[in-house]
């Protein structure tokens, strides 16, 4: 298998406090996994570091295809009204204290691990992408640019000429930062005439985007 994402929980805390916890962590999972590509696995596809304060089982992989791993933190009660930087920096140390463990009970190696780490502290945690697509006719291109931190997720489009010049922007999407509530929105982008259009996974258009009138 090739392992190919990673996540956190905090299940001794009361649901609503565990699924903000959840929402504010995942920008830095969501980088992560896209930094660290093409590691291969016996049997999980998915690292799932849970964060208790008494470890009570060794890494598991569930029937899924989710490798369950525990490590002990201090109670996180407190965790949503740290300052989003520090959010983020407690987030990977939680995450690669739960990958060390797993490497040392899979024999895994660690440099790929660690090279996405470095990579996510040399980016300031910050979790943009782009997509482009350049019109068939003409000289111009759209761009999807994906902004993602601890408070929601954020789709913008945009039109540039070859030379770079932005013509018409706009941000289409807005909603909290989870893949669940996203990531079948943002499929790809595709041009009809002088429209820009967002489509998802069914092909059917989310977004779009016109050139202004002359």
């Amino acid at each position: 298998m090739i392992l190919r994402d990673f996540d956190l929980n905090a299940p001794e805390l009361p649901r609503m406090k565990a699924s903000a916890f959840r929402y504010q962590i995942r920008c830095v999972m969501n980088l992560f996994r896209r930094l660290c590509r093409g590691v291969r696995t016996e049997d999980f596809w998915r690292i799932w570091v849970e964060c208790v304060t008494h470890v009570r089982h060794t890494p598991t992989v569930s029937g899924g295809g989710v490798l369950h791993v525990q490590i002990r933190t201090e109670p996180l009660d407190d965790f949503t009204r740290l300052p989003e930087p520090a959010k983020k920096a407690r987030a990977l140390g939680f995450l690669m204290r739960g990958i060390k463990a797993v490497a040392k009970a899979r024999r895994l190696p660690l440099a790929p691990f660690l090279k996405a780490k470095d990579e996510v502290i040399a980016r300031g945690y910050e979790n943009t992408w782009e997509r482009t697509k350049q019109r068939p006719k003409g000289r111009l291109k759209g761009v999807l640019t994906c902004r993602m931190n601890c408070r929601r997720f954020e789709a913008t489009l945009s039109i540039r000429s070859k030379a770079g010049d932005l013509l018409a922007r706009s941000i289409v999407l807005r909603t909290k930062p989870d893949e669940l509530h996203f990531g079948y929105s943002i499929k790809k982008l595709a041009w009809r005439g002088n429209v820009l259009e967002l489509l998802d996974w069914r092909s059917r258009p989310v977004a779009a985007l016109s050139l202004p009138a002359d």
